[in-house]
């Protein structure tokens, strides 16, 4: 997505002699990013000021570049001659008086969301010793065989017993901890779900309604093509991803203004819908079909999603989470790695390789803006931001006969919506249902052990949530790279030739740990 570009200020280049030095441009840039980090980091203005002054190393002269590099941007004028800080001077100014406009024109955005603050369980108890050191030893073992990577959080829970682990980064500046929050992407959709269950039990609608039904009094239904979306598509079949409604389209030039748009809502996510709606049945993995249910949500809930999920969820189970971009982002958030190839292509940038997407992309105002702009385009279908523990917690509230997340008449209604046939889904064949995929473990005896859960991914942050119910165990794996590299377990549903990528096969070494396999 396009963000703002660096102010320019409007001020000559130096005299070439002065100022052709790719090498001292570099030494600059990068003298001057790291005083920003260390000194600056908390002041709005002064990023920016920095982030021009880099972006306009050209126009300043070889004398000031090296006495910022020397002695830093507070204590340069201290240090050259003001013949030699005249043209760090006048970018100086420029770059102050763009940034003026800058910052004008993203007050809105200064007026940010509150954001969740998390800290560990004080109430679980830890594994048996030999245990954790079994997790700790299958997590280390596929993180460590991972060429590109960032950070990896696993944690695990069954009744009162937890289990968090934490390696790799965060960010350049911080290493990954069990307290890190990360975007979960499509594992969000498990409390979407979760929710419709819930508000169809209340008696707000019925699983059979159209869309037409429980949406055509909402003041954004007239603007929706039933081109596009169909109106007499059930909540039960987009619950179950057989809708029939196209997914949104990767490549739809709308995204860079919905994913930079201050006065987002949510149906704005639609108008990206990728094609015409086709007779419902066939599963086809859809996020259009989650947004549409959000949508439902808070019509027939009366409130925005985030705090739908705070009260039916979050707050009763004592679960800190948060939905952007409804929500603020902690500064903590773990940044997102990948690799940039896709991202100069899109935006024509000279980066390349492996690294943080929110850094390559030079995002010019707070690095939580990218997160916002990521979860306009994600919402009610990837949005959610959280910990590992978190998100075991909810797995085993959610799935476990002992949890609180909905009723027992719920939680049935869920387990059996999974279809008996099974679909390619994350390219493996599973069960679907309401949101939550059904698979299986294979142990070393040859045992099988079942899975529940849903998976998240989305070039960068990726989830993987998993319970068992003959264990009555919960995993959570979050990582902040997409880790692209065959895992060591083999895929049981598929050849053997066929691997599973790092995280999944963490989930299942955990399983076959527990359950002594």
């Amino acid at each position: 997505p396009e963000t703002t570009s660096a102010p320019s200020p409007t001020t000559e280049p130096a005299a070439s002699s002065e100022t052709a030095s790719p090498e001292l441009d570099q030494a600059f840039v990068a003298a001057v990013k790291d005083f920003v980090a260390t000194e600056w980091a908390g002041w709005s203005d002064g990023v920016i000021l920095g982030e021009c002054l880099a972006a306009n190393a050209s126009l300043i002269g070889a004398p000031a570049k090296q006495g910022v590099i020397d002695y830093g941007l507070e204590k340069v004028y201290d240090n050259i001659s003001n013949s030699d800080g005249k043209s760090l001077s006048v970018v100086w100014d420029d770059c102050e008086t763009a940034g003026a406009s800058i910052k004008a024109a993203a007050a809105v955005v200064e007026n940010r969301p509150d954001a969740p603050t998390f800290f560990p369980s004080t109430s679980s108890s830890p594994f048996p010793d030999g245990v954790e050191t079994s997790f700790r030893a299958a997590v280390d073992a596929e993180f460590s065989a991972v060429p590109e990577k960032a950070g990896i959080s696993v944690a695990v829970f069954t009744n009162g017993l937890l289990w968090t682990y934490a390696s790799g980064i965060a960010s350049s500046t911080a290493e990954m901890t069990p307290n890190t929050p990360l975007l979960i992407r499509s594992t969000s959709k498990t409390f979407l779900s979760a929710l419709i269950l819930d508000q169809a039990e209340q008696g707000l609608f019925e699983l059979g309604d159209s869309l037409e039904s429980v949406l055509s009094d909402h003041p954004d239904y007239p603007s929706l093509d039933t081109a596009i979306f169909n109106p007499a598509v059930s909540i039960h079949e987009m619950l179950s991803m057989r809708s029939g409604i196209a997914p949104r389209d990767p490549l739809d030039a709308g995204a860079a203004g919905v994913f930079s748009n201050p006065n987002w809502k949510p149906v704005d996510i639609l108008e990206l819908a990728g094609g015409l709606w086709v007779e419902p049945g066939d599963f086809e993995y859809s996020d259009t079909n989650s947004v549409l249910l959000g949508l439902i949500a808070e019509h027939h809930g009366g409130n925005d999603l985030n705090i739908l999920y705070q009260d039916s969820f979050f707050d009763p189970l004592g679960i800190t989470a948060g939905l952007g971009p409804q929500d603020g982002f902690p500064l903590d958030t773990a940044r997102p790695y990948s690799d940039l190839t896709l991202l100069a292509e899109q935006r024509n940038l000279d980066v390349s390789g492996f690294g943080d997407v929110i850094e390559a992309s030079d995002y010019l105002s707070d690095p939580r803006d990218w997160y916002a702009g990521s979860t306009r385009l994600g919402w009610a279908s990837a949005g959610v931001f959280t910990t590992a523990e978190n998100m075991a917690l909810w797995a085993y509230e959610l799935y476990s006969p002992d949890g609180r997340a909905i009723s027992v008449p719920n939680r049935t209604r869920l387990l059996n919506s999974v279809d008996a046939e099974l679909v390619d889904f994350e390219n493996r064949m599973q069960g679907y249902g309401y949101y939550i995929a059904k698979s299986e473990v294979v142990l070393e005896d040859e045992r099988l052990v079942t899975v529940y859960g849903h998976p998240g991914g989305g070039g960068n942050f990726v989830s993987i949530l998993a319970y068992s119910p003959e264990l009555d165990l919960a995993v959570s794996v979050l990582t902040n790279s997409p880790m692209r590299v065959a895992g060591s377990c083999p895929d049981h549903s598929a050849d053997e030739s066929q691997r599973q990528g790092p995280q999944r096969c963490v989930v299942q070494e955990i399983i076959a740990t527990y359950a002594g396999g």
